[in-house]
């Protein structure tokens, strides 16, 4: 797409905006952004809406911020980008897919658009990314924004899947932030508005059930969610994470001294065929088996499937790591006494 320099100054302040809030979310300098292509200061210039940029700036700038020169130079509340949000949306829950250009989009349409509904999208998008890599801080930083901009009561029924969505992010960011109580309000609002999908059923309830792990003495009402949880993914064919569920109540079981009923889910967890090459989740089932063998007293396979938890983590997520030692500190301790 050619830029259009008419319409000047007004289109030079949206896009001097729009290419400094892209270039601090990249945490590019002005000099890296600009190097080869021209001066820091004519940068400063535009992005201070002091000067209209050239076409071969425009395109040289957006190539270097990889993304369409359009996204620069045209306005953003339109059905197509609309239309562009929704996709990235629904690959990102769905698919678990979202390239790097996807995020930057969201994160500019966060600070532009109006629409309660898209908003809801983006920031759901925005606060999953963020806490799925670790970056707590900016997770935070988009969800505090997002409580200034989106309308989450008495919201239509059109908006009522997004709302679901960015429900269930907040609750999984205040559940990693050890925010125990306000993960699980978040959590039960987003209960009334679940979709009629099978998979995000058990999504919640299997993070109800962890949730009340932390915070519920009544073990009871974790084995009612992760029952729930179990009953809708075993009606998707997803084995990788049925197992996980299974080893979750085996363990909850346990804890309420029917071993019986927490053998009988390790037997099924065994003999369903899993394999999966989502970090976190295989990460969960070895810790998930560590902790029902430390449970039953066989040390040796417990330490065996910690060990492993911590090299996999050591390679993949590295503050998950702590968790391992923590364990295999617990079981040296027993055996020791």
């Amino acid at each position: 797409m050619k830029y259009n320099r008419n319409n000047e100054m007004g289109e030079s302040y949206m896009i001097g905006d729009r290419i400094k809030k892209i270039r601090v979310f990249k945490n590019m300098t002005q000099d890296e952004l600009v190097e080869g292509i021209a001066s820091i200061g004519y940068l400063s210039k535009v992005e201070n809406h002091q000067s209209v940029p050239s076409q071969y700036f425009m395109e040289e700038i957006a190539a270097r911020l990889d993304i369409d020169i359009d996204t620069l130079s045209s306005t953003f509340i339109t059905r197509e980008n609309e239309e562009k949000i929704k996709e990235i949306f629904y690959n990102y829950w769905g698919k678990k897919m979202l390239s790097d250009r996807d995020i930057t989009l969201i994160k500019l349409y966060s600070t532009e658009l109006q629409n309660n509904k898209i908003l809801l999208m983006v920031f759901s998008v925005l606060i999953r990314y963020f806490y799925s890599n670790s970056r707590l801080n900016d997770a935070k930083d988009s969800y505090n924004m997002s409580k200034n901009l989106l309308k989450i009561d008495n919201v239509s029924n059109d908006e009522k899947d997004a709302l679901f969505y960015y429900l269930f992010a907040c609750g999984v960011l205040h559940f990693e932030l050890y925010e125990f109580e306000i993960a699980n309000g978040y959590f039960l609002r987003a209960e009334s508005c679940v979709p009629e999908d099978d998979r995000q059923k058990a999504r919640l309830y299997y993070n109800l059930s962890l949730l009340n792990e932390r915070f519920n003495k009544d073990i009871s009402l974790c084995l009612y969610y992760s029952g729930k949880a179990y009953m809708f993914m075993k009606k998707t064919g997803d084995n990788n994470r049925v197992v996980n569920i299974l080893l979750v109540r085996a363990i909850q079981y346990y804890l309420t001294n029917n071993s019986d009923q927490g053998e009988e889910c390790i037997r099924e967890a065994e003999n369903l065929k899993y394999e999966t090459n989502d970090i976190r989740l295989k990460l969960s089932i070895i810790y998930s088996y560590g902790t029902i063998y430390q449970m039953k007293k066989d040390y040796k396979r417990s330490i065996q499937y910690f060990t492993e938890y911590i090299n996999l983590a050591e390679e993949e997520i590295s503050e998950k790591v702590i968790k391992g030692y923590k364990r295999l500190i617990t079981i040296y301790i027993e055996l020791r006494d």
